[in-house]
């Protein structure tokens, strides 16, 4: 009696197995009334995440577990960049190499970086890079060595206010308050900040602009600050 019991109590069980594997869950393992995978407890009925973290498993009133099956695709997300499980990319460092996991997270590399084999302004530089010059027409190359070698290009000049200027030179805007520097390629670039003005007698005047005084033998000039400033010789 307790054989024909166990045996038609094995053979629902069974049946029932080959029905969830077929709907597409797999069963992990098997308890008595509790599940425990990977040291931890689960009550029957309770869900939770399976290894990998993509799909979930159920404890069974038999102490079995089921999970589905679905696909795991982990992705990170890098600098506004997404990469998919097992991608390799350049450290931010440009030294190392970093490789995105199963779960999302990121591994890189660690080893030493070569320190920058020149250094331009403060910025440093590896060899084989290239930077543009200072004079903003001609571009610099930084040798293995450590030398930089850069083009030596002829640089249009920059005609303005009257003046000419080359590239790289920087000189005050006719407004009086801004700066003004010649670029490549003859073209001039100002800062353009609101420039603060003068009044005098009831009259506006721009910074860098001069006028004859109230005197009649004085003259007075706008200064960059928005203050009248004017010679003091005697007058006749």
């Amino acid at each position: 009696m307790i054989r024909r019991t166990f045996s038609s109590f094995f053979s629902i069980f069974t049946l029932a197995a080959l029905s969830a594997t077929a709907a597409g869950c797999i069963f992990i393992g098997a308890g008595g009334g509790a599940c425990e995978v990977d040291g931890k407890q689960f009550s029957v009925g309770e869900e939770f995440p399976a290894p990998g973290g993509c799909n979930t498993c159920t404890c069974q009133a038999d102490g079995s577990t089921i999970c589905t099956r679905l696909a795991c695709v982990g992705t990170c997300t890098v600098n506004g960049n997404v990469f998919t499980e097992g991608d390799n990319f350049p450290a931010d460092d440009g030294c190392n190499t970093c490789t995105c996991m199963a779960d999302g997270a990121v591994a890189c590399t660690e080893k030493a970086c070569p320190e920058p084999a020149c250094i331009v302004d403060g910025i440093g530089y590896k060899p084989g890079d290239t930077f543009p010059s200072s004079d903003g027409c001609n571009t610099c190359t930084c040798g293995e060595d450590g030398m930089v070698g850069c083009t030596e290009k002829a640089c249009p000049p920059c005609a303005y206010g009257g003046q000419t200027y080359q590239a790289g030179d920087a000189f005050p805007s006719t407004d009086g308050c801004n700066t003004c520097t010649c670029v490549a390629d003859g073209a001039v670039a100002c800062t353009e900040k609101a420039c603060l003005v003068c009044t005098y007698n009831e009259q506006t005047y721009q910074p860098g602009e001069s006028w004859q005084a109230s005197d009649g033998c004085n003259t007075c000039t706008c200064s960059p600050e928005g203050l009248v400033g004017c010679t003091k010789i005697n007058c006749p």
